[in-house]
């Protein structure tokens, strides 16, 4: 009898332990596709994209401030959407990116339904594609397969000035545009750890002090913003996720400019094809 309480009890324990893990399923990439849409000369153009595989990272603790993370494979390329907050909608769980970026519903066997299309990449004002992860039949839940959670899956990080790390001798941000830097903050770590932009590393407090007010003032300098006449596309690194961060295209070499190289372009047209396969970290399709 105290032998059967005993293996009771030990499975009990372990069905509570996993209610309060995390958990992480995959999806049959069949289910899905990935759609760009890119606007050229005011015209839209859609272009369907087939889906390998669809992964989510579902965190125990997950909620509107603690948010969940989405990776999918396209043509074996791996890319990864860490800002995904769920909460109750309904008496049904909704998972949403911020306000306009689609979602879908999960049950309790974390089973998914993307009723929206996820809008995981691409920014509308400018020249880069929208990249959206569309359900083909989003009138059904779609299964999922359990499997085990990477270990040290990097969480995402809010860029909140006012959680600067006072410590930190990093000045990092999040993007930049032809005017003005945006998400500066102070880190402890190294920028590309965080999947932010090296603005600079200092010796002092002060030094880093004057850096990030300058970087949060201050105009990018110009040699490492876009030049339309340029045919070289350079980029800063390949963070731990295989993406390419700070790319831009300039007349002058990535070399002269301590930047690294991504390609040389003979026409302004492949130059700026290079420079969006650079910014999405998409490969060239075949």
């Amino acid at each position: 009898m105290r032998l059967i309480l005993t293996v009771i009890g030990i499975i009990a324990l372990s069905i509570v332990s996993f209610a309060k893990s995390n958990v992480c399923k995959s999806y049959s990439g069949k289910e899905f596709f990935l759609e760009k849409i890119s606007y050229q000369k005011y015209r839209e153009s859609r272009k369907r994209v087939k889906i390998d595989n669809l992964k989510i990272y579902f965190s125990k603790n997950r909620n509107e401030h603690n948010p969940i993370t989405l990776e999918y494979v396209v043509n074996k390329h791996k890319r990864y959407y860490k800002y995904i907050f769920c909460g109750k909608s309904n008496k049904k769980e909704w998972c949403s990116i911020e306000c306009d970026g689609g979602g879908f519903y999960v049950n309790k066997n974390l089973d998914i339904l993307i009723e929206n299309s996820l809008s995981v990449a691409g920014e509308p004002d400018s020249q880069l594609p929208t990249l959206a992860i569309t359900q083909k039949d989003n009138t059904k839940y779609i299964k999922g397969k359990t499997f085990n959670c990477p270990k040290g899956l990097r969480q995402a990080k809010k860029l909140d000035s006012t959680k600067d790390n006072q410590l930190g001798k990093y000045v990092c941000y999040e993007h930049k545009s032809d005017t003005k830097y945006y998400g500066c903050i102070k880190s402890s770590k190294e920028c590309k750890d965080l999947d932010l932009q090296h603005f600079g590393k200092y010796k002092t407090k002060g030094d880093v002090k004057k850096a990030f007010k300058r970087c949060k003032s201050s105009k990018p300098n110009q040699e490492y913003i876009n030049n339309s006449d340029g045919n070289y596309v350079c980029y800063d690194y390949i963070d731990h996720k295989g993406e390419y961060k700070g790319c831009f295209s300039t007349i002058k070499s990535c070399k002269v400019l301590n930047k690294k190289h991504f390609g040389h372009y003979a026409t302004k047209k492949d130059t700026q094809k290079a420079l969006i396969r650079c910014k999405i970290s998409l490969p060239q399709e075949e």
